[in-house]
């Protein structure tokens, strides 16, 4: 086995890891937090405006702006956590 072929077969394996059908949203808890903690705006705390939330948040980092907080997003709002904090 090539090592080309070895990477595309970890590949696949691996990409039901992060697949949004696969898993849940995040509760509205956790997300408020997250997004608090990364300076985005939470509104009223209602539905709608966590959405808009998650919306900007989603368009910042590049990712697709459907307003839901799945793997990729929460993903994408730790790194981002981790990025902007300085290493203890």
């Amino acid at each position: 086995m090539t090592v080309t072929t070895t990477i595309n077969a970890l590949a696949r394996a691996l990409s039901g890891i992060v697949d949004d059908t696969a898993n849940p949203p995040a509760d509205d808890r956790t997300v408020r937090r997250l997004l608090e903690a990364l300076r985005v705006g939470t509104g009223d705390g209602s539905p709608d405006a966590l959405s808009r939330a998650v919306r900007r948040f989603q368009a910042m980092a590049g990712l697709p702006t459907d307003g839901v907080a799945g793997p990729r997003t929460v993903h994408m709002m730790v790194t981002t956590l981790r990025q902007a904090r300085p290493a203890v």
